[in-house]
Parts: C-alpha cells; sequence; structure tokens
C-alpha cells in the first residue's frame, strides 16, 4: 500500500513538472513582446551581412554602427529602429503592422552596393 502511494506521488509530481515546463516554454519572450521578436528578425538579418548587434547595444547604437558600416541600407535601418522605438518604449502598437511589413520587405544583399 505505501509504495502504490508513493508511485501516485511521483506519478503526480512528474505531471506537475511536465505542465510547469510547457507553460514556461509557451510564454517566451518574444511571444509576449511581438515587436521585440520582429525587431530581433531584422537584427538576424542584418547579421547575415555581417553586423552583428553587441549584448550591451541599445537599438539606436546599433542602427547608427549598422548604418555607418551599410551607408547603402542607412534609411531602411533608421526606418526601422525608429518605429520598434515608438512601439516598444512609446507603446505605439498602431505601427506594429508597419514594423512588420519594413522588416518583411528588408532584404540586404550580403555585399555593399
Amino acid at each position: 500500500k505505501l509504495s502504490s502511494m508513493i508511485f501516485l506521488i511521483t506519478i503526480f509530481v512528474v505531471l506537475i513538472l511536465v505542465y510547469i515546463t510547457f507553460a514556461l516554454l509557451r510564454f517566451t519572450p518574444e511571444n509576449i513582446d511581438p515587436a521585440k521578436s520582429i525587431y530581433n528578425k531584422f537584427r538576424h538579418k542584418l547579421s547575415r551581412c555581417g553586423i552583428h548587434s553587441d549584448v550591451y547595444e541599445g537599438p539606436v547604437d546599433f542602427a547608427n554602427r549598422a548604418a555607418l558600416a551599410r551607408s547603402d541600407l542607412a534609411s531602411q535601418i533608421k526606418n526601422i529602429t525608429d518605429i520598434y522605438i515608438a512601439i516598444r518604449y512609446g507603446s505605439n502598437n498602431a505601427l506594429m503592422s508597419a514594423l512588420q511589413d519594413q522588416v518583411q520587405s528588408f532584404r540586404p544583399s550580403t555585399r555593399q552596393a
């Protein structure tokens, strides 16, 4: 009787741990903040061109450095960054579709023009 009770408690604890794990994975920061997720796609596109953002670097500093490295993309980089800042720090969520559109259409070549 004691062994079956221990078995049931073990199963219960395992199920609770599995539930907690899935709950935590479901609510990643990118799922909570769609603007950051879209901006991360933009950063990834720039990283394929050799422009990597540093951990300590904010969006404005990164945009300035990226625009210097790729002057042919400077206006697009500034535009995407301005929209991202307006959403993320100004709570202007009405611009979310504009950010999505700008990042989707941002297709930098791996070589500077």
